[in-house]
């Protein structure tokens, strides 16, 4: 028989070599052109065992590969076997399966010809007729549906398809299960015939009740091992109860389950609490040297919370990107499986981007929670942290000199200038010119009576610029920093010394009030400015010449250098709300101005700038004080870029602009905000306007959060991060039904914490895990395997590490899918090793994670460990053997 399988992933690769093997003619059919080139070319795109001889044997013969889904209606039988990831909230993600279902139905439109659609993905029940059918029969009504779930164990596919225990058809009809039957003739199983709904919850009950008998017995376990007890014998006897069977009783680790272009945007926060906007690429980056907190929203309390970033992925996505757009002009590209928060009869359901439709209300945040009230920015010490040169810097006391403690510090000088071996006469030059150099004064500062906070940095002789080594960012300075974003720039000229840097700030001159802000603030810092006129007597220059106020406005606060590099600096988010309106009112000064709208009652505040950063920037800080404003794009004629402007309307939203209340205070007549509705103090909601699909070729990046699984990203739209996955499938869809799954929702609970359950048995053993080698062997999801997409090993290895220890880590097959999987923070410090013999080289304990079938030889190798601790989570090694170890059988 002709047979067509969408997917080449381990179903859909397995099921088209095996049914080569029985005898049909098989084209698989998948959208990633590498997969196929890989099948084509007789290389398995998984590791499977008896895989590769299959292809070796079948592939240019009756069975190839094509991205070509026309093909299909040349076959009689499709098999659809993509993939059915879980959604955050643990429901089935079927936006594969629905895109495969379309592209079925567009290849059959034209065929006259019975054809058979048979799903083999795993999906709950009611799937394959209320989803599949009616996508593929808008295109072609003559086609019966199957489900035809698989049982195969990953490792041991290629054996269990050709022996099955039992093979399972639920058809809409009487015809299409006969052919279907049929594709298995050979085959030594009983085969049931059923309904496809009935056919589906055969499989979720299967996987769910395997994972209930192992729960079950790593609870009896951890019972066994406080009382002593061998939790294998007891399970081995209990086994031999007919009524319930040995198999899945050996107690263990447990049962092992989409995302943002890389220019999207999250708010994340340091240790030292510093808030910070970054893209996913540049938190990818650095996530290996800071633990990133992120700005999420916790949907139970309905507020804004940091929460940990417990991973970050990258990885190459070909495919289809859904751009988002809402009412206030925020915007946003994902995939179309990347999960969205929805607000929908008050309140929250999770979709994905493929199922939003226009109208739907997410929400954008209105709260920032911050930890500072005061910072400073030590130039000193910033300076030094970036590496640049200091020797040229010299210091003065602040309103002091250093005559005034010539007592305290001469001899401390003399002594400095003997061990550097200077000038006899260098400590009275420093009492004299009452200056010294930086360098000198980091060596005696310990002992000097003058701190940091009373000093001036200056680098020129004679009538020079002064700036404090401590800046206070305060409302005045903050105020400063906002005149700059919108009228100052930075200018560069070569002189004798050097590049000389000007900064400058631009006024009219009729804007005396915030001209003498800035003359007051700078005087009141001890910086030094001077001020021109234009002839024309229209503008008014503020400069100031310093190398050390470059840096600190160009280099360190990030401002940018003119007005289409200006740039909200990152410190600035940091700050409490009195500090973020001060910078506003410098900002809005600049270039803001009221609006009245024709024809209506409205008063809105509009804001433009040539930079984009510069508008996202302001768009998330407004948005940390409460306010919601929406943004718009345009080119003005002969010019070669964008202008971008911010808007904000509404009475309450005016009423927090301080320019405002300066200007238009008297104005009543202000209606609320129509692009968005404001739910409490913590959030609002946007209504989506438009959604464009488009296909593309991209690196695709997506954070995990703890606890919340969410995070706010670009223009301050939150989303939800991308939970074993049958089990928590059919517990969504019972409670889709009313029905709370009690027994279901135990079993989860239970898997989720035993990993963990051998990090504490692990600290029992040898102390504090802090800088201890420990050997896993084992990373894959089960034995014969590269899969590491559920695997046991991932929670420990991040326990681990959040530990401080160092792993060393062993296994056959899975290692490059492993240092996909974890992130740059945890493949940091792990040492992935060659044999298991490397891997227990020195190690101080040792953890075994998979059944592979070489760990049972293992005996004199465990000799090469430093503390001789070996934790067995599979007991597959041979206690008799390694008399001389500390050996635990179970993982807790």
């Amino acid at each position: 028989m002709n047979i067509s399988i969408i997917g080449s992933g381990y179903v859909g690769t397995v099921s088209a070599a095996c049914f080569a093997d029985l005898g049909h003619n098989v084209i698989a059919v998948d959208i990633d052109q590498e997969k196929v080139d890989m099948v084509n070319s007789k290389k398995p795109p998984i590791y499977e065992k008896g895989l590769q001889e299959l292809l070796n044997k079948y592939v240019g013969k009756n069975l190839r590969a094509t991205t070509d889904y026309n093909e299909i209606k040349n076959t009689e039988v499709t098999f659809i076997c993509v993939g059915t990831p879980s959604n955050p909230d643990g429901s089935i993600n079927l936006s594969i399966v629905k895109s495969a279902s379309e592209y079925l139905g567009l290849a059959l439109r034209d065929k006259q010809e019975y054809h058979v659609v048979v799903v083999k993905s795993t999906v709950v029940p009611e799937t394959t007729e209320k989803v599949v059918a009616p996508i593929i029969r808008k295109y072609n009504k003559n086609i019966g549906f199957v489900m035809n779930p698989e049982f195969l164990r990953e490792g041991n596919a290629v054996h269990d398809f050709m022996n099955p225990d039992r093979i399972v058809i639920g058809s809409t009809d009487k015809k299409s299960g006969n052919i279907v039957e049929q594709l298995y003739m050979g085959l030594d199983a009983p085969i049931i015939r059923t309904n496809p709904k009935t056919a589906e919850m055969v499989k979720y009950t299967s996987n769910s009740f395997l994972a209930t008998k192992i729960s079950f017995t790593n609870e009896i376990g951890n019972i066994c091992k406080e009382l002593g007890i061998d939790v294998y014998e007891v399970m081995k006897a209990v086994g031999l109860d007919f009524r319930i069977s040995p198999y899945f009783l050996n107690a263990g680790a447990g049962f092992g389950g989409s995302c943002l272009i890389g220019e999207e945007h999250a708010i994340v926060k340091n240790p030292m609490g510093f808030i910070y906007l970054k893209t996913l690429k540049e938190i990818y980056e650095e996530i290996g040297d800071v633990d990133y907190e992120a700005l999420s929203f916790d949907m139970n309390q309905e507020k804004m919370v940091f929460k940990k970033i417990s991973a970050v992925t990258k990885r190459r996505y070909k495919g289809k990107l859904i751009k988002i757009r809402t009412r206030m002009n925020k915007s946003i590209t994902v995939t179309h499986d990347h999960p969205f928060i929805v607000r929908d009869e008050n309140q929250f359901k999770i979709k994905l981007a493929s199922e939003l439709k226009k109208g739907d209300m997410v929400p954008v945040f209105l709260n920032m929670p911050i930890n500072d009230n005061n910072i400073q920015i030590d130039l000193i010490e910033e300076l030094k942290k970036k590496g640049l040169p200091i020797d040229h810097i010299k210091i003065r006391p602040l309103n002091h000199k250093f005559k005034e403690y010539k007592e305290n510090i001469l001899p401390e000088l003399k002594r400095h200038c003997r061990s550097a071996k200077k000038k006899r006469w260098r400590p009275y030059e420093v009492i004299r010119t009452n200056c010294m150099s930086i360098n000198e004064y980091l060596s005696l500062e310990h002992k000097m009576p003058i701190k940091r906070e009373d000093i001036l940095l200056f680098t020129s002789k004679g009538n020079t610029t002064y700036v404090p080594a401590i800046i206070n960012l305060d409302e005045d300075f903050c105020r400063l920093l906002g005149y700059y974003i919108s009228e100052g720039h930075i200018s560069s000229e070569q002189c004798k010394r050097g590049a000389r840097k000007r900064i400058g700030f631009s006024f009219n001159i009729n804007e005396k009030k915030y001209i003498n802000e800035v003359y007051s603030t700078l005087s009141c810092l001890n910086i030094k400015h001077s001020h021109n006129e234009r002839e024309d007597n229209s503008t008014t220059n503020i400069t100031i010449s310093s190398r050390i106020f470059d840096f600190l406005m160009d280099i360190l606060l990030n401002c940018g250098t003119d007005s289409y590099s200006a740039r909200v600096p990152s410190q600035i988010f940091s700050l409490d709300y009195s500090k973020k309106i001060a910078f506003l009112e410098g900002v809005f000064r600049g270039d803001g101005h009221v609006a009245f709208p024709k024809n209506t009652k409205a008063v809105v505040y509009d804001y433009g700038s040539i930079s984009h950063e510069l508008i996202h920037g302001l768009t998330i800080l407004l948005h940390s004080i409460g306010i919601v404003p929406s943004y718009k794009s345009s080119r003005p004629k002969k010019s070669t870029d964008y202008a971008h402007y911010l808007r904000i309307s509404g009475r309450e939203q005016i009423k927090s602009l301080p320019y405002f209340k300066d200007t238009q205070s008297e104005y009543k007549k202000l209606i609320s905000p129509t692009g968005f509705k404001q739910v409490n103090s913590e959030y609002a909601v946007v209504k989506i306007k438009d959604i464009y699909e488009f296909n593309d070729s991209v690196d695709v990046f997506s954070l995990e959060i703890e606890d919340t699984h969410t995070f706010v990203t670009t223009q301050g739209l939150i989303v939800h991060n991308c939970f074993p996955k049958d089990v928590k499938a059919l517990i969504h869809k019972a409670k889709e039904i009313g029905y709370n799954p009690i027994l279901l929702n135990s079993v989860i609970e239970l898997n989720e914490k035993q990993p963990l359950r051998m990090i504490k048995l692990l600290e029992r053993k040898i102390g504090d895990l802090t800088r201890k080698k420990i050997a896993i062997l084992g990373l894959a999801f089960k034995n014969d395997t590269d899969d590491v997409r559920e695997s046991r090993s991932i929670p420990v290895i991040k326990a681990l590490k959040e530990k401080g220890a160092i792993i060393k880590a062993y296994d056959p097959m899975a290692i490059p899918n492993m240092k996909k999987e974890l992130i740059n923070r945890f493949n940091k410090d792990i040492i992935y090793c060659n044999t298991a013999e490397e891997a227990l080289q020195d190690a101080d304990a040792c953890l075994v994670m998979t059944e592979w079938n070489e760990f049972r030889y293992l005996d004199k190798e465990f000799l090469y460990m430093k503390n001789k601790v070996v934790i067995d989570g599979r007991k597959m090694i041979d206690q008799k053997k390694i008399k001389d170890i500390d050996y635990v059988g179970l993982c807790w």
